[in-house]
């Protein structure tokens, strides 16, 4: 402002940084490899008891979409199911995890800690469908401005089709019904076009292949440390369609290894 009290339209101070720059930090210190493991923890928290995976090679429409920017994001992904349905106080530290990391405090969070930023690593656009809820987690800040709402009331959007179709028929869900009594989450993978700000690495059906070969080999031992969480099943998700299940353990084979390890010891004492 000059002495006449005229203003050049600039600002003075410091400036927040945008959101993804802050994620940028917080992958450097969570390898992709945890995203299985993280998500697995997250269920838990909630009081969950099974846990799947889908590996989604199908390509869905983009005509019938709550916004016409989401076709982008209607490609391959990986989706996760649980059977705990989101609470009031989950939506709201779904919130705080985005505030705070907003606000340059990204330790400052709830249930959902700065370990589930590390599902940015595979996505731009974190989706959740629980209850009579379907949420956006846009970063970018790209298709929902900051301040705007990114939820929306599933049965108000119902005829929103394609929005819908990667979750259709999915553990129970189906648009029809007026609530879904568990919590889906799709991440659509990082593509060629989109490798940039929170990332520019991308992702791909192979690759999560690679990234489970971690949750195959460690997924016993993380069992034995969960506290409601005793089945986690992986299926892959042929573009046709078809089901096929990948992975399968469950607590029982827990409480076997277990004892196992529990008679080896008492023999080498």
């Amino acid at each position: 402002m000059d002495r006449g009290g005229r203003s050049d339209g600039h600002t003075s101070g410091q400036r927040q940084p945008p959101l993804y720059v802050t994620i940028q930090t917080i992958l450097d210190k969570y390898p992709d490899g945890q995203i299985f493991k993280e998500i697995i923890q997250n269920a838990d928290n909630a009081g969950a008891s099974t846990v799947h995976f889908y590996l989604d090679s199908r390509q869905h429409g983009s005509q019938l979409l709550i916004h016409p920017s989401l076709g982008q994001f209607q490609g391959p992904s990986l989706l996760s199911y649980n059977d705990a349905m989101f609470q009031e106080k989950d939506w709201q530290s779904i919130q705080d995890m985005q505030q705070s990391v907003k606000a340059g405090d990204p330790f400052k969070v709830g249930k959902f800690g700065i370990g589930f930023d590390s599902v940015y690593h595979i996505t731009d656009l974190p989706t959740i469908v629980s209850g009579n809820r379907l949420a956006y987690l846009d970063p970018h800040e790209e298709i929902w401005p900051r301040q705007t709402r990114q939820w929306y009331d599933i049965n108000k959007n119902a005829h929103c089709s394609d929005t819908f179709a990667p979750f259709e028929g999915l553990c129970g869900f189906s648009v029809k019904n007026c609530r879904y009594n568990g919590t889906l989450f799709r991440f659509p993978l990082r593509n060629v076009s989109r490798a940039k700000r929170v990332s520019s690495h991308t992702y791909d059906i192979n690759k999560l292949r690679n990234l489970l070969g971690a949750l195959q080999e460690e997924a016993k031992c993380i069992l034995l440390f969960l506290r409601s969480v005793h089945s986690v099943k992986v299926f892959e998700i042929e573009s046709t369609g078809k089901h096929s299940k990948m992975l399968d353990i469950g607590i029982s084979e827990v409480s076997s290894l277990s004892q196992l390890s529990q008679n080896a010891f008492m023999f080498s004492s």
